[in-house]
């Protein structure tokens, strides 16, 4: 079987046992089940790597619950091994796609233009590994949410929504 059949495979079996679980959360209740330092700009940021983490998913992402353990969903990711890396790149998914649809939510909701450095998002790449890069069997996509919305944060300061007008750029080259 063909890699990207295998993978829209493993995509609808997980859709599918989540619509039958009635699991589905919104970002509300997703929201609520994650522990945050700031509430309001670190809840801004996870809904914007929610739904993220669900485009390279392939699903919706009502279907991501807090508890999912990040390896089970890079399966869903095409990242399940060599494979995934030879089409995700060496971060196992497509960074890229991510950073880069990081920057535009960011920018989009907090009415200003951010502009990120990739080095400085390490928790972004390093979404199911730990600081070894060995698979993180352990961490669930509420931790790491939580994680990677402080990182960020801390990247680009506090912003309110809709602040408008200037350029914001986090990280170090």
């Amino acid at each position: 079987m063909m890699p990207w059949k295998l993978l829209q495979e493993r995509r609808a079996d997980f859709a599918s046992r989540r619509a039958a679980e009635n699991q589905g959360l919104d970002d509300s209740q997703f929201l609520g089940q994650i522990a945050f330092d700031n509430d309001l700009t670190d809840r801004r940021i996870a809904v914007i790597l929610r739904k993220l983490v669900a485009r390279e998913c392939g699903i919706d992402p009502g279907l991501l619950r807090p508890d999912d353990l990040t390896s089970d969903l890079e399966e869903i990711m095409g990242a399940p091994g060599f494979v995934g890396w030879l089409f995700g790149g060496r971060y196992g998914f497509e960074f890229h796609s991510v950073f880069y649809g990081l920057e535009g939510g960011l920018s989009e909701t907090f009415g200003r233009r951010v502009l990120l450095k990739e080095k400085s998002v390490v928790k972004l790449r390093m979404f199911a590994r730990d600081e070894k890069w060995a698979p993180d069997p352990k961490q669930t996509l509420g931790d790491w949410i939580a994680l990677a919305a402080r990182e960020i944060r801390e990247l680009i300061g506090e912003m309110p929504a809709g602040a408008g007008g200037s350029t914001v750029t986090g990280g170090v080259s």
